[in-house]
């Protein structure tokens, strides 16, 4: 691989910014961390990553990667926490994605003097970098998490600044969700759709609104799109190709019809975990070719 100095820039850039983060009081070392409750899909993904998963005691029902997590006792969903579903775990330490709630309940598992750590949630390589490290220094492994970012994550990212390097114009694209019964939801602004679609080096053609949405064939046609990434909610890839065709809101688009689109997996792509790099990089391939 060449790199560029505008390559070294970003990465050390990266660097940096890893090495600010150590200052922050929210990722200091956790006073307990023997028996830690995870909520999130990609916290608990990142503990895994980082070989950590013995300390885990609970995850929610987002937490479904690796295979092994979901036989791990489940809190219920990350957003819909109870104090009592929690604390009947025994837990020293819980570590929960920023949307973790409801907030009265978090209130009371801190009142039990439970540590309670949130995860600053950023769509961006960096970000998933910030989160990687933040989450080893809470679990008092801050060198391991330096090691598996140089080893495992660092090489993405700069394979991913690479690709970025040759892009002149970013084209069109369009995140959809593939609901089981048969409805395109599309990603907007401030979602993580959108976060990926930008690390992929494309614009989302679906700014104009906040949040998901679902959309028709006629709205699709019209916002016009280059490329879709598409993501099955069923998250059974085989065969998909075949079936999304088949959809109405897609099969007319001239992505689809021009096989102009990328198919991912919907945590891979959107829970921002450390997956979330290499399938960014996968993704930004098959857009505008290897570096």
């Amino acid at each position: 691989m060449v790199v560029t100095p505008t390559m070294r820039t970003t990465c050390g850039s990266l660097l940096v910014a890893l090495s600010v983060l150590s200052a922050q009081a929210e990722c200091l070392a956790a006073k307990d961390f023997a028996r830690v409750a995870l909520a999130g899909g990609s916290i608990t993904e990142t503990v895994y990553f980082l070989g950590l998963q013995h300390r885990i005691v609970a995850v929610d029902s987002t937490s479904l990667y690796p295979e092994d997590a979901k036989s791990l006792p489940n809190m219920g969903y990350v957003r819909a926490l109870s104090a009592e579903g929690v604390l009947s775990l025994n837990p020293t330490l819980v570590i929960g994605e920023n949307d973790m709630g409801p907030p009265y309940v978090l209130q009371q598992i801190e009142r039990t003097n439970v540590e309670l750590v949130r995860i600053d949630e950023e769509n961006s390589a960096l970000g998933i970098l910030r989160k990687v490290e933040c989450i080893a220094s809470v679990l008092g492994q801050a060198e391991k998490g330096g090691d598996r970012i140089s080893s495992d994550l660092m090489p993405l990212a700069e394979r991913l600044a690479e690709i970025g390097e040759q892009v002149e114009i970013r084209p069109a694209a369009a995140f959809i969700l593939s609901m089981g019964d048969g409805t395109a939801m599309a990603g907007g602004n401030s979602t993580s759709a959108d976060g990926f679609l930008r690390m992929a080096f494309t614009q989302n053609s679906f700014v104009s609104f906040d949040g998901w949405k679902p959309v028709s064939a006629e709205s699709l046609l019209n916002a016009s799109p280059e490329f879709l990434v598409i993501a099955p909610m069923d998250q059974d890839l085989t065969d998909t190709a075949e079936q999304l065709r088949g959809l109405d809101a897609i099969r007319d688009l001239p992505a689809v019809q021009n096989r102009k689109y990328v198919i991912v997996e919907s945590m891979a792509s959107l829970g921002f975990g450390p997956r979330t790099l290499s399938t960014a990089v996968s993704v930004a391939e098959a857009i505008h070719g290897p570096p």
